[in-house]
């Protein structure tokens, strides 16, 4: 049972103004563009995409945690999206950064850079506030009673996961 939460998205990050191309070494060895020409969007509705298939983890459900999990990504010229990180994370419960990494990994291929007409590998980071929405706690029924049926659920979720019963 998916938890449908308000989840709120600040903005993307990748800038579309156009600036001198930087190119950037990753760890890996990989050169990819942190500006170009025309910075990597997506082909779709981000937010959408974000609201249908974002999950509010019940680990992080059961302790109220919120917070805004910072994720890295870079676009290859293909579209598709590697390199996936969060980035600045402290504070923020382990659970709300796992879900937000797992989304982002699942993410169609978006449009890649531009820089002087071609395509290129460039760097992006997009912001992912997690939220818990009162009026959805109220709707739900979920008051006193919250924690107690949530904890179960992820205990249930441990004891799955230990035994190699695994649920999407």
């Amino acid at each position: 049972m998916s938890h449908r939460i308000l989840l709120l998205l600040l903005m993307l990050l990748c800038s579309f103004t156009q600036v001198n191309a930087q190119k950037y070494l990753s760890p890996k060895g990989l050169v990819a563009f942190t500006e170009v020409d025309t910075m990597p969007y997506p082909g779709y509705n981000l937010y959408r995409y974000l609201s249908i298939r974002m999950k509010y983890p019940d680990e992080a459900l059961v302790e109220l945690a919120e917070g805004k999990v910072m994720i890295r990504f870079m676009v290859g010229k293909d579209g598709y999206l590697r390199n996936i990180e969060a980035i600045d994370t402290v504070g923020v419960h382990e659970a709300l950064v796992k879900e937000a990494i797992r989304v982002v990994s699942r993410m169609p291929p978006w449009e890649p850079g531009i820089n002087n007409g071609v395509s290129v590998d460039a760097y992006c980071a997009l912001p992912i506030n997690f939220k818990i929405n009162n009026g959805w706690l109220q709707r739900k029924g979920i008051q006193n009673d919250a924690k107690k049926a949530i904890r179960k659920k992820a205990r249930q979720k441990r004891i799955n996961e230990e035994y190699g019963i695994y649920e999407d």
